[in-house]
């Protein structure tokens, strides 16, 4: 069952989470590894309580689809976004196959939004099918929104040119980077409807790390982190705080994918996200453009 869209565009974003480490060991500061399927059921049994009905995903996230099909409450509404891979998208047959595949796994009649997880699947000559498979899903009511994830204002621009049945789009910003925060592109899009929902809010929890533990290739952020935790302290937040402050001051951003690694940290994001912060995040130190993508680090 899926609820309707009008509370997108209300003032404050809606939280979604994201569900990369229930199959796979993700992000820079994960303590756990992959989760235990007893622990991705009490994380999405307390997300639903909490009214946390936003569920980003992905066929490449390992057993994430299946995990939440075995474990979000049935009786209650769940919007799940997932994503497709290049592989995914290779010919029609495998693409309606991972579709209908996530569909099975999830236990959803239809999904909420299908991304694109790379926009060079779209923008670089992507298969030949590509945009009417992706007509086919919206008019058979197999999802209510198309889009893509990606990294620069750019390249949602040019996709949303190849293909303006686009309306959902996931893209990379957090207080240390601030570069898409004004962006008159994407305001424009979102007044005319248009979903945005911000990831790496945390960067992969790099933002939440204690400088000192930083692995050896990420030592040139470690001055940065510490202007960070000098920036909170100085402004009487915590780094929760600070990252998800950021996140809902950006004007155009319908929604804001955040990770956990248990029920205490998506109860800590959830009570951050209802809190009411008034500091100026112009003035929080800024990383490196390689830093700021996550693609650099491996």
């Amino acid at each position: 069952m899926i609820s309707t869209d009008i509370s997108l565009h209300k003032s404050q974003p809606l939280l979604a989470l994201g569900t990369a480490n229930f199959g796979n060991n993700y992000g820079i500061n994960n303590s756990v590894g992959i989760l235990a399927d007893s622990q991705v059921e009490e994380m999405l049994q307390l997300s639903a309580t909490l009214g946390i009905d936003k569920i980003d995903t992905a066929s490449g996230y390992g057993r994430a689809e299946e995990l939440i099909g075995n474990y979000w409450p049935m009786d209650l509404s769940v919007n799940v976004m997932t994503k497709l891979s290049k592989s995914n998208c290779a010919n029609s047959e495998t693409f309606f196959n991972t579709v209908k595949n996530s569909l099975a796994l999830s236990k959803q009649g239809s999904l909420w939004a299908v991304l694109l997880h790379d926009s060079s699947i779209l923008l670089n000559d992507g298969p030949k099918n590509l945009i009417h498979d992706l007509r086919q899903l919206l008019d058979s009511g197999t999802t209510k929104h198309i889009g893509i994830s990606a990294y620069t204002e750019k390249e949602i621009i040019q996709a949303k040119d190849i293909m303006p049945e686009m309306d959902f789009f996931q893209i990379s910003d957090n207080i240390c980077d601030q570069r898409l925060h004004s962006s008159s592109a994407f305001q424009k899009m979102f007044d005319s409807g248009d979903f945005f929902f911000v990831r790496s809010i945390f960067l992969q929890g790099l933002l939440l790390m204690n400088p000192n533990n930083l692995p050896s290739r990420m030592d040139a952020a470690k001055f940065v982190l510490e202007q960070l935790r000098e920036f909170c302290i100085s402004n009487e937040v915590s780094l929760i705080d600070a990252c998800l402050g950021y996140a809902k001051s950006i004007p155009w951003a319908s929604g804001i994918v955040v990770g956990a690694e248990s029920v205490n940290q998506i109860q800590e994001i959830n009570d951050s996200i209802q809190s009411t912060i008034d500091i100026d995040y112009s003035k929080a130190p800024r990383l490196s453009d390689w830093f700021l993508d996550p693609r650099n680090w491996s």
